[in-house]
């Protein structure tokens, strides 16, 4: 009879996408109720620009419906893509890094914090030397737990310490499944 039991090896892959559409010198301060209480009605309204673009935005959208559902329109034209701001970035191929594999246990609180304690130190600083703003990107477990990490750290003595600098998404892939499950 075998002695030998099975172990189960938890590591993470990581890897870093750099950002094609930079959002520097956008502001990260959450604004004041005064702030917010003096924003004009007006500048939340749509323009008449705003709609022209909308309605053209529109058109292309139910043109491309039509000529993929319905058979009759299929030998149309249909533009394919709306030029905007940053078409040209969005049409480069992402530059992914990898950041290696990192040997610890995401399923559990510790392991998820020394994953978080790991990823620091790829945290771009603002202009006071403070870590910005990451987005974490991983399945919906893995999400809580990243949340749960943040929770276990909360009387942190800084933003880093309380694990503060990141922010977990789901990761498209996952956002699809979990769409599936909703409906």
């Amino acid at each position: 009879m075998r002695s030998k039991k099975n172990a189960m090896l938890n590591m993470v892959q990581s890897y870093a996408t750099l950002e094609r559409i930079g959002s520097y010198g956008l502001c990260n301060e959450v604004p004041s109720a005064d702030v917010i209480r003096n924003i004009s009605i007006s500048d939340l309204l749509p323009s008449s620009h705003d709609e022209t673009e909308l309605k053209y935005e529109l058109s292309v959208i139910v043109s491309r419906i039509l000529t993929t559902y319905i058979p009759v329109f299929s030998e149309v034209d249909t533009l394919w893509s709306i030029r905007h701001t940053y078409s040209a970035e969005s049409e480069r191929k992402s530059e992914i890094v990898p950041l290696g594999i990192i040997n610890k246990d995401e399923s559990t609180t510790a392991g998820m914090i020394e994953i978080l304690d790991n990823f620091l130190q790829y945290a771009p600083a603002d202009r006071y030397g403070d870590p910005q703003q990451l987005v974490v990107f991983c399945d919906g477990l893995s999400c809580e737990r990243v949340e749960g990490a943040q929770r276990a750290r909360i009387n942190g003595h800084n933003k880093q310490a309380r694990l503060q600098t990141f922010e977990p998404a789901i990761q498209e892939w996952h956002r699809r499944l979990m769409f599936l499950q909703v409906i």
